[in-house]
């Protein structure tokens, strides 16, 4: 079995659109996320932790590899997707602005998943990562 689980919240307070940025951790409220996804997941029989290289994904992870005395293993492939550099530090109520070429509201509705979003494909083979940690019979948990 595979736990995927993903990061809690994240401390944003200017909004920005922070993708792989570095410097973006876990909020007060994403620490309490995590620290009850560990608690929930602790009489699971986790064998391995993986994470993507992303801070607050690791930050995640960690929580629940303590509970189960294990490293965090990080795999560039599970970072899901990535936003355009060019967004990157952009403020997500500015983006219209940024990039005139886009209908206004569309820039964050391409990029965000969520109702009625649409995902970006996946970058980096999150699904051959996958099948890299698979066994059967034995739970993983991967964080992305």
């Amino acid at each position: 079995m595979v736990h995927l689980v993903r990061h809690g919240e994240v401390e944003n307070p200017k909004h920005l659109v922070y993708a792989d940025l570095p410097g973006f951790g876990l909020s007060a409220a994403g620490r309490l996320q995590a620290k009850d996804t560990a608690r929930y997941l602790s009489s699971s029989p986790v064998v391995a932790v993986w994470s993507s290289p992303l801070e607050r994904a690791i930050e995640t992870a960690q929580f629940v590899a303590a509970r189960h005395q294990l490293p965090v293993r990080v795999d560039e492939r599970l970072t899901e997707w990535r936003l355009s550099p060019r967004w990157s530090g952009v403020v997500w109520e500015d983006l219209p602005h940024r990039l005139p070429d886009r209908k206004r509201g569309s820039c964050a509705n391409e990029a965000t998943p969520g109702p009625r979003r649409r995902r970006l494909p996946p970058v980096g083979g999150a699904e051959g990562a996958l099948r890299r940690v698979r066994h059967p019979g034995k739970p993983r948990y991967l964080h992305g």
